[in-house]
């Protein structure tokens, strides 16, 4: 990249304010914004550096303490560019034919590259298609992607961390676009098992604790066509339901279950595989896990033209919730908590307001005691 010392200087010292952003987070358990990177990214971009574009931000999502409402567009962003160099590069292929002995644009590395997973042997696997629905792309359709974390696998159990984003397929584009998200962590009474913690990198940091927003939940529950999840789908839809009753009616799928992806040649049907093979990074968080998910969904199924969103809608969907007499219990408990909580909260205003009120009263007198 021929740029004059000035840019060269503007390039060292961004790089330097990254490098101190990221170690005082470090050492303070605190949170990195995208700003710093956001600043390299534009500099690389002026100057065409579209690899070292993508390699400053995913050094930012790769992170485990990124601030994470500045995750999605940080995704959003690695995909334009993406888009860019496949563009440039079908630009250089039309320039310069093959044989012609003038160079093509070499496709991105990535700053860390992982192993990369190759799909085995691939069996006999039909498209599906449903006649009785209409084509998936025939229509906009917006569609939520699902990530929970939780202490256990029973109706007792609670949640720690939800990622939910929601993603609208355009009826002109089989790319989806991310329109909105949310991320929400909270502290719980039950101690939480290592495997857990280790695996969502889960920092209890006080911070960052607070009840869910149920209503945020509810309207990007409400905006979705249908939910899509992938680690045992019907428990996080048990204990979401329990958490927020008003949207167990939401037509929900599951990846994991309704997808073969052994058949297909992966050789597991975990997240973190099929991320390795699509190069994406390894999932940490559940909005981390939500956002590759979504991006999953829209890659074509191997050796087909059918994307796995379009092969899961053409399927059966999991059964409708069902309220048995132990959930309608468990969820009797969680509203009587919520009260609970409600109401500490009113009376805890009125004594503050009654206190307030007698301080207000005797004032003159406090007034008088204080001159005395």
């Amino acid at each position: 990249m021929n740029k004059p010392n000035l840019t060269k200087n503007t390039e060292k010292r961004l790089l330097s304010l990254i490098d101190t952003t990221e170690l005082v987070a470090l050492k303070n358990e605190g949170t990195v914004s995208a700003d710093y990177y956001t600043q390299l990214a534009d500099l690389y971009r002026a100057y065409k550096a579209y690899h070292k574009e993508i390699a400053i931000l995913q050094r930012f999502a790769r992170l485990d303490s990124h601030a994470v409402e500045d995750l999605v567009a940080i995704y959003e962003r690695i995909d334009k560019v993406n888009r860019l160099i496949k563009q440039n590069l079908n630009r250089r292929k039309n320039t310069y034919p093959a044989g012609s002995g003038k160079p093509e644009l070499a496709l991105v590395k990535n700053d860390e590259q992982d192993e990369h997973i190759h799909i085995g042997t691939l069996q006999t696997v039909k498209p599906r298609i449903d006649p009785r629905k209409i084509p998936f792309f025939q229509q906009s359709r917006k569609v939520l992607t699902v990530n929970v974390a939780y202490t256990g696998r029973t109706e007792q159990d609670e949640i720690i961390q939800v990622g939910l984003v929601l993603v609208e397929f355009s009826s002109r584009a089989k790319n989806g676009k991310i329109i909105d998200s949310y991320w929400g962590l909270r502290n719980v009474a039950q101690e939480l098992p290592f495997e857990l913690v280790n695996q969502y990198r889960l920092r209890m940091r006080s911070k960052a604790l607070k009840p869910f927003d149920s209503a945020r939940i509810k309207a990007l529950f409400q905006q979705a066509d249908f939910v899509v999840s992938h680690n045992q789908a019907d428990i996080e839809r048990t204990l979401l339901c329990l958490m927020i009753p008003e949207i167990a009616k939401a037509t929900w799928y599951s990846t994991q279950k309704d997808i073969p992806w052994v058949a297909f040649g992966f050789e597991s049907n975990q997240l973190s595989q099929i991320a390795k093979y699509y190069k994406e990074k390894i999932p940490q968080t559940c909005i981390d896990r939500a956002i590759i998910l979504a991006r999953i969904l829209q890659h074509t199924v191997p050796h087909t033209t059918q994307t796995y969103v379009e092969r899961l809608y053409n399927m059966a969907p999991m059964k409708p919730f069902e309220w048995t007499r132990s959930l309608i219990k468990q969820k009797k408990k969680w509203r009587r908590k919520k009260n609970v909580k409600i109401h500490l909260m009113i009376y805890c205003s009125v004594i503050l307001l009654f206190i307030v009120g007698i301080a207000y009263y005797f004032r003159p007198n406090i007034q008088q005691w204080m001159n005395y």
